[in-house]
């Protein structure tokens, strides 16, 4: 897919977010060795919560929530 754009007259994206399957971030490294990735805040949180008990999804949540609002990297570091 990424080759098929990329020969259609597709620039490289300045951004990809993603889920983080290893496939599509080659691809994207491959075809667009420029673009910056990102992953993606959903899948982070679920992927984060799921490794912790139920009992810390309400403090881990409130904490990845100000990490995202964060004004920059330096706001961001709890």
């Amino acid at each position: 897919l990424l080759r098929s754009c990329r020969r259609r007259g597709m620039t490289a994206p300045v951004l990809a977010v993603g889920d983080g399957a290893l496939g599509f971030w080659k691809a994207i490294r491959e075809v667009f060795p420029a673009t910056r990735e990102q992953r993606c805040w959903f899948h982070k949180q679920a992927n984060v919560l799921s490794c912790l008990p139920k009992s810390a999804h309400p403090a881990a949540s409130a904490a990845i929530k100000e990490i995202y609002n964060a004004e920059d990297i330096d706001h961001a570091q709890v």
